[in-house]
């Protein structure tokens, strides 16, 4: 938390300088058999920094950990080895005073993101695993991403799977230790690539709820750790 005389003093963009815990919650409706459109929300903890960098900002970002909550009675699991490949980020986000309001409107591209292929081997996330661009994102062996999926009565098993999506957020300082609002995500597109179990070698139709993605950035001591992003989320247990 800001002390009291630093936001008495503080300009309004000034206060978005600090350490920050993201929380991105996509939604995403998936295709399914009987059931039509079924909703889940992937949530993802994020360390950040914000800096004033000259005349403009620097956005420092290192994710932490997610979980996928909802969907046709699967469980999923992400497994750390996941987060360990996932390289951080040093981002430029765009920060403009509202004219109405005096408070500042944070919007920053995430950039494109691709796990288990290869982009500069290949124009499209590829579908099958011995695809040449696929890679072994996690170092265990098996192509691609390995997730963990459980269903009823079944043990749990592994599913390969290639990625590229493409988030952007765009928000406003809610609060000194508060900002909020809309995630967006375009070029969802994930691939399995296999499966230790047949049930669950099969790509579904998924697509992005922007309507109802959101996020939220509280403020947190500088010095923070992801393990302390991952408490303060409560995404720590879910994985």
């Amino acid at each position: 938390m800001l002390p009291f005389f630093a936001l008495a003093h503080a300009a309004p963009v000034d206060l978005l300088e600090g350490t920050w815990a993201l929380e991105m919650h996509a939604v995403s409706a998936a295709r399914v058999a009987v059931f039509g459109d079924v909703r889940s929300v992937t949530r993802t903890a994020v360390l950040v920094r914000v800096e004033r960098d000259g005349d403009g900002w620097v956005h420092d970002h290192r994710t932490c950990g997610s979980s996928i909550e909802g969907g046709p009675l699967v469980r999923t699991r992400i497994p750390a080895a996941y987060f360990d490949a996932v390289r951080p980020k040093r981002l430029a986000p765009s920060v403009e005073v509202d004219p109405d309001t005096g408070t500042p409107r944070y919007r920053v591209d995430l950039e494109r993101f691709t796990g288990g292929w290869d982009p500069s081997a290949c124009e499209r996330v590829p579908a099958e695993a011995d695809d040449p661009c696929v890679r072994d994102w996690d170092g265990d062996g098996k192509p691609g991403i390995t997730i963990e999926v459980k269903a009823p009565l079944l043990p749990w098993a592994e599913v390969y799977v290639a990625q590229q999506t493409h988030p952007r957020l765009d928000g406003h300082l809610v609060s000194p230790d508060l900002i909020a609002g809309r995630l967006r995500v375009g070029e969802l597109d994930n691939r399995v690539l296999g499966a230790s179990s047949p049930l669950f070698h099969a790509t579904p139709d998924v697509r992005s709820v922007d309507a109802a993605s959101t996020f939220r950035m509280e403020r947190v001591e500088d010095g923070a750790s992801c393990a302390d992003v991952l408490e303060r989320t409560g995404i720590a247990d879910a994985r």
